[in-house]
Protein backbone atom coordinates (compact mmCIF):
# COMPACT_ATOMS: atom_id res chain seq x y z
CA UNK A 1 0.00 0.00 0.00
CA UNK A 2 2.90 2.40 0.49
CA UNK A 3 4.79 1.85 -2.44
CA UNK A 4 1.71 2.46 -4.24
CA UNK A 5 1.21 5.64 -2.53
CA UNK A 6 4.33 6.90 -2.55
CA UNK A 7 5.04 6.06 -6.34
CA UNK A 8 1.40 7.74 -7.32
CA UNK A 9 2.54 11.02 -4.87
CA UNK A 10 5.94 11.18 -6.86
CA UNK A 11 4.56 10.76 -10.10
CA UNK A 12 1.68 13.38 -9.57
CA UNK A 13 4.16 16.06 -8.25
CA UNK A 14 6.37 15.39 -11.23
CA UNK A 15 3.40 15.88 -13.57
CA UNK A 16 2.43 18.91 -11.67
CA UNK A 17 5.74 20.80 -12.04
CA UNK A 18 5.65 19.59 -15.91
CA UNK A 19 2.09 20.86 -16.35
CA UNK A 20 2.56 24.25 -14.31
CA UNK A 21 5.40 26.07 -15.40
CA UNK A 22 5.84 29.05 -13.45
CA UNK A 23 5.50 31.34 -16.45
CA UNK A 24 2.15 29.42 -16.78
CA UNK A 25 1.11 29.98 -13.48
CA UNK A 26 2.25 33.62 -13.54
CA UNK A 27 0.71 34.41 -17.03
CA UNK A 28 -3.30 33.16 -16.12
CA UNK A 29 -5.61 33.44 -12.78
CA UNK A 30 -7.05 30.74 -13.80
CA UNK A 31 -4.13 28.57 -13.67
CA UNK A 32 -2.69 30.35 -10.55
CA UNK A 33 -5.98 29.21 -8.86
CA UNK A 34 -5.90 25.73 -10.13
CA UNK A 35 -2.76 25.10 -9.36
CA UNK A 36 -2.24 26.13 -6.12
CA UNK A 37 -6.13 23.33 -5.27
CA UNK A 38 -4.03 20.77 -7.08
CA UNK A 39 -0.53 21.47 -5.11
CA UNK A 40 -3.10 21.45 -1.45
CA UNK A 41 -4.26 18.37 -2.77
CA UNK A 42 -0.93 16.59 -3.53
CA UNK A 43 0.33 17.73 0.14
CA UNK A 44 -2.76 15.84 1.63
CA UNK A 45 -1.24 12.73 -0.69
CA UNK A 46 1.80 13.11 1.02
CA UNK A 47 0.21 13.27 4.28
CA UNK A 48 -1.12 10.23 3.43
CA UNK A 49 1.70 8.09 2.39
CA UNK A 50 3.41 9.54 5.88
CA UNK A 51 0.04 7.97 7.63
CA UNK A 52 0.45 4.66 6.20
CA UNK A 53 3.97 4.43 7.10
CA UNK A 54 3.05 5.30 11.05
CA UNK A 55 0.40 2.59 10.44
CA UNK A 56 3.43 0.21 9.31
CA UNK A 57 4.73 0.83 12.83
CA UNK A 58 3.94 -1.68 15.62
CA UNK A 59 1.52 -0.11 17.89
CA UNK A 60 1.23 3.08 15.97
CA UNK A 61 -1.91 5.59 15.89
CA UNK A 62 -3.27 8.04 13.94
CA UNK A 63 -4.90 10.97 14.51
CA UNK A 64 -8.72 11.86 12.93
CA UNK A 65 -8.07 13.79 10.10
CA UNK A 66 -5.34 11.35 8.77
CA UNK A 67 -7.66 8.28 9.11
CA UNK A 68 -10.27 10.57 7.27
CA UNK A 69 -7.46 11.75 4.78
CA UNK A 70 -7.14 7.77 4.13
CA UNK A 71 -10.68 7.46 3.61
CA UNK A 72 -10.64 10.35 0.94
CA UNK A 73 -7.01 9.08 -1.25
CA UNK A 74 -8.66 7.96 -3.81
CA UNK A 75 -11.01 10.84 -4.50
CA UNK A 76 -7.76 13.06 -4.13
CA UNK A 77 -5.79 11.14 -6.24
CA UNK A 78 -8.52 10.99 -9.17
CA UNK A 79 -9.40 14.68 -8.13
CA UNK A 80 -5.74 15.77 -9.29
CA UNK A 81 -5.55 13.82 -12.44
CA UNK A 82 -8.40 15.32 -13.53
CA UNK A 83 -7.74 18.80 -12.74
CA UNK A 84 -3.88 18.55 -14.39
CA UNK A 85 -6.08 16.94 -17.72
CA UNK A 86 -8.92 19.88 -17.39
CA UNK A 87 -5.67 22.35 -17.34
CA UNK A 88 -3.81 20.17 -20.42
CA UNK A 89 -6.78 21.04 -22.35
CA UNK A 90 -6.99 24.66 -21.28
CA UNK A 91 -3.41 24.81 -22.44
CA UNK A 92 -4.09 23.69 -25.71
CA UNK A 93 -6.59 25.32 -26.09
CA UNK A 94 -5.55 29.04 -24.96
CA UNK A 95 -2.37 27.98 -27.54
CA UNK A 96 -4.21 27.42 -30.11
CA UNK A 97 -6.28 31.20 -29.62
CA UNK A 98 -3.19 33.27 -29.28
CA UNK A 99 -1.69 31.81 -32.27
CA UNK A 100 -4.69 32.85 -33.98
CA UNK A 101 -4.76 35.86 -32.43
CA UNK A 102 -1.26 36.62 -33.73
CA UNK A 103 -1.91 35.02 -37.06
CA UNK A 104 -4.77 37.76 -37.52
CA UNK A 105 -2.72 40.57 -35.98
CA UNK A 106 0.15 39.88 -38.49
CA UNK A 107 -2.04 39.79 -41.31
CA UNK A 108 -3.72 43.54 -39.75
CA UNK A 109 0.11 45.04 -39.99
CA UNK A 110 0.91 46.94 -42.88
CA UNK A 111 3.64 46.08 -44.99
CA UNK A 112 6.17 49.23 -45.42
CA UNK A 113 8.71 49.41 -48.25
CA UNK A 114 11.66 50.57 -46.95
CA UNK A 115 13.70 52.74 -49.31
CA UNK A 116 16.99 53.13 -49.06
CA UNK A 117 19.25 56.45 -50.42
CA UNK A 118 22.75 56.23 -51.38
Amino acid sequence: MQASTATTVAALQQKTKEVFSEDVINASPFAKELYKQVRNKVKKLDDIQKAEEKLKEKGAKITEDQSEKLKNKQSFIQSVQQQIEAFEVYKRTEFVLIQQRLAAAAEEVPKVEVVVET
